[in-house]
């Protein structure tokens, strides 16, 4: 009697929510977020000699040419979910099922592989087609939505070690590059000032529409990004002025009506201490976590210090990297994402952040943060 009083109460409760669909999902192993099968959150009940069996109702099973166009045969929908290949919608009205994908910005064929206008980043692209999706390389590429930016920039600053000049800009610019390399980012830029990051931000947000992702390597701590520790100057930008530096605070780039974040934005913090948990035994607020409670845009940063690793390609912290976003319900969330920053890392952190659409960064919370003068 208990299992059956509990299968009533279930069914019940799916027949209330009107079947509506519950997820979507992406190509096994492949990441490219096509819609393979959706299932309604209604079970059919089937009792047979061996017991109680529950049968999912799928709502719509797709499969995909490599551009995105549907197969002749194996497709059904139920017409109550609307989204396919790349996970993009489908205006179904203008040329029948699947024929035709909004992706934000631009309308894409799939029944001939092109966009149906001119891409507009397509100024820094003058060796493929304005019209072309996915750089020709559908099964290991897709567009987004044509209008984000993905930068890394990289600091300057200097070490004096048993009498040796370490100048510091030459490893952060390596490390900025390699995160290029890595697909992270577009473009690698200097920014040894706050009003260049700031200059560089706008200019990306008038050019791309906002900007999607931004990779810091630089000398910083708990309080501040210290864009230059005195090798050509001394700049920093937080939340904090510290004596003798020029200070560029967080709301000049955070509340600034030209500079505009993607809502799957991730901002990664390579160097020290900018997801520090405690000071003197005390816990304490921090860079990374401060702007994720203000601002909403998620981040990545260490607790502890970093170093890069030479050959391995990677940064490693003292304790750990972490990703903190804020949840559906507006809570700060903190991921351990290990010890070393390495496209996996940064990977995983992406796969956390992804969200549908763009919005601005505004806030109001206000959270306080006590410098400390330890970097590296």
């Amino acid at each position: 009697m208990e299992n059956s009083r509990q299968d009533r109460t279930f069914a019940g409760e799916m027949e209330n929510k009107s079947h509506k669909p519950v997820s979507h999902q992406p190509t096994g192993g492949h990441g490219l977020g096509n819609v393979h099968i959706t299932l309604s959150d209604y079970c059919r009940k089937e009792a047979d000699g061996l017991g109680v069996v529950y049968y999912s109702q799928i709502n719509s099973a797709s499969d995909y040419y490599p551009f995105g166009q549907l197969l002749t045969d194996g497709n059904y929908s139920s017409g109550s979910y609307r989204f396919g290949f790349n996970g993009k919608e489908m205006d179904n009205e203008v040329k029948g099922i699947g024929n035709q994908y909004d992706y934000g910005f631009r309308i894409y064929s799939p029944r001939i592989a092109k966009f149906l206008s001119v891409d507009p980043l397509t100024a820094s692209y003058p060796w493929l087609t304005p019209y072309q999706f996915g750089s020709n390389t559908p099964i290991a590429a897709i567009d987004i939505d044509g209008l984000e930016a993905y930068l890394s920039i990289y600091g300057a600053g200097i070490a004096r070690r048993q009498g040796k000049t370490f100048e510091h800009n030459a490893l952060f610019k390596m490390e900025s590059e390699r995160d290029v390399k890595w697909g992270n980012a577009n473009s690698s830029h200097n920014t040894f000032k706050g009003k260049r990051l700031i200059q560089l931000l706008e200019n990306k947000t008038k050019e791309e529409g906002s900007v999607g992702y931004l990779s810091v390597f630089s000398h910083s701590n708990n309080s501040n990004i210290i864009l230059d520790n005195g090798q050509f100057d001394k700049q920093t930008l937080g939340v904090s002025q510290w004596q003798g530096y020029s200070h560029t605070d967080l709301e000049t780039v955070f509340e600034n009506d030209n500079i505009k974040f993607h809502s799957d934005a991730l901002i990664l913090f390579a160097g020290c201490n900018t997801a520090r948990q405690k000071i003197n035994g005390k816990k304490t607020d921090n860079v990374a976590e401060y702007i994720t409670k203000k601002y909403g845009v998620a981040t990545i940063g260490a607790d502890g210090y970093t170093s890069p690793q030479g050959s391995n390609n990677y940064r490693k912290a003292d304790y750990n990297y972490y990703l903190f976003m804020k949840d559906d319900n507006g809570n700060v969330t903190k991921t351990e994402m290990g010890k070393k920053l390495n496209p996996y890392t940064i990977e995983r952190a992406r796969l956390k952040v992804d969200k549908p659409e763009a919005m601005p960064t505004r806030g109001a919370t206000q959270i306080d943060i006590d410098s400390q003068s330890d970097d590296v």
